[in-house]
């Protein structure tokens, strides 16, 4: 190595806060050949810092001065060190800490000797030369032990789950208007019998803010690697309790406990719309709904018959309940930064559902009752799925299978709708009252 950085050498040095100093060791270690010389101890300290570190030499070849690749070689701080010489135009030997292969040129391309261990027997003493004889037991690593760092850090996030962290001056902003900041306009009553649950916790920003409210906070989280420091910040808030699992698969009214629900959550874009339905089988039960999603979403669940983002997804919504759009989310936001800008929408319960009679139940039972009007429910919904089936299609073509053309025509026309009318200038009511109608009409 000594040979070698007498060549031209570019050496990228990092700043020193990101510096790994080699450890001491007893007094009784002797030094190793690597260590007992100055040059040497500039090689233990590059060896301890070799993700940080390129080295580049250059030799120049032929007259014309093209410059051939003597020694590169990017440092990582894992996997073991490999230095690559070139004896002669015709073969280069490679050699590693635990292997040496030596690749011979033909036509053209390089290619492995076939006879492996002939080839390591075969290395030249001076190729040995660049490559010291002992090292020191902590630059002897291993793919499987695990990795030491300078530093620690918080659990990064996962692509598969979809998260994405806030920054300090957006969970202020989100926290006042949800009204769990001291410094909201309108802050939440000291007496309130609610209890929060929060939907994908993660490191616990905004719980925080939940639990200075007093209420019991529920903290869902299915991230394994937040649990533990979401279970460590309730021993020190009594009023949290950690729920780890899938919120598609929680029984939010067992974890209420007979309590009034708000909820809040920063959700993963691609399940958005599922986590929502799912929120809304306990509609009664839920009075406030916040959530951050991806604007375009954002913006659906808001929209009103006639614009180009009202659909199947608006209906539901404003079916359960009445959405506002709050404010807009920059990406710069969020560590890691997605892709497309979020927002932060409050649903507020109940919607056009309390306004509406889908159906008439003449039973006295309370259950019974219930369970009617869900059966009410459900049927209302798969009808305005068929409506918007085809969304430039008119609704007496998409519901061709549910009655025929006549008799949809016959009901736009008591509802003063146009015959050719489409399911997106239709709103939550009127879509309402065509149902009754064809209901009758089967």
């Amino acid at each position: 190595m000594p040979a070698m950085l007498a060549r031209h050498a570019v050496l990228l040095t990092p700043t020193l806060a990101d510096l790994c100093l080699p450890p001491v060791y007893p007094q009784q270690r002797r030094a190793t050949p690597l260590e007992s010389t100055p040059i040497g101890m500039l090689q233990v300290f590059i060896l301890n810092n070799l993700k940080l570190f390129r080295i580049t030499t250059y030799e120049k070849r032929g007259g014309k001065g093209r410059k051939r690749a003597r020694f590169a070689q990017f440092w990582r701080n894992v996997t073991p060190f490999r230095i690559n010489t070139s004896k002669s135009v015709s073969k280069q030997t490679t050699l590693t800490l635990f292997r040496m292969n030596t690749y011979e040129k033909t036509g053209g391309r390089g290619r492995e000797s076939p006879n492996r261990k002939q080839s390591e027997r075969s290395a030249s003493p001076r190729d040995l030369s660049l490559v010291p004889t002992s090292l020191p037991p902590y630059f002897l690593t291993s793919r499987r032990a695990s990795r030491a760092s300078c530093y620690t850090v918080p659990p990064m996030a996962r692509q598969r789950l979809g998260q994405h962290f806030l920054a300090d001056h957006w969970r202020e902003e989100i926290a006042r208007a949800i009204r769990v900041s001291p410094h909201s306009t309108v802050p939440l009553p000291k007496d309130d019998q609610h209890c929060w649950i929060e939907i994908g916790a993660g490191h616990g920003e905004i719980t925080q803010h939940l639990l200075a409210t007093g209420a019991p906070v529920h903290a869902i989280e299915i991230d394994p690697a937040f649990i533990a420091g979401l279970r460590r910040l309730a021993k020190q808030f009594p009023n949290l309790t950690v729920v780890p699992g899938d919120v598609l698969e929680t029984d939010i009214a067992a974890i209420a406990s007979g309590r009034r629900i708000r909820v809040y959550g920063n959700l993963p874009y691609y399940i958005t719309s599922p986590i929502l339905h799912r929120l809304f089988n306990f509609a009664d039960l839920i009075d406030e709904i916040h959530v951050v999603i991806q604007t375009e979403v954002a913006h659906r669940l808001a929209a009103q018959p006639g614009t180009r983002d009202y659909g199947y997804l608006s209906v539901v919504t404003q079916f359960y309940t009445r959405p506002e759009f709050v404010f807009e989310i920059p990406r710069e936001a969020f560590n890691p930064a997605p892709e497309v800008t979020s927002a932060l929408v409050t649903l507020r319960l109940p919607g056009e559902r309390s306004k509406l009679q889908l159906g008439s139940s003449m039973e006295s039972n309370k259950d019974a009752q219930a369970n009617s009007s869900r059966d009410a429910e459900s049927r209302f919904l798969d009808f305005v799925k068929l409506c918007f089936s085809k969304k430039r299609k008119t609704l007496v073509n998409n519901l061709r299978s549910l009655a025929k053309p006549d008799g949809v025509r016959e009901a736009l026309g008591v509802l003063t709708l146009r015959p050719d009318a489409r399911a997106e200038q239709l709103s939550v009511s009127q879509l309402a009252a065509l149902h009754v109608l064809l209901a009758g009409t089967r």
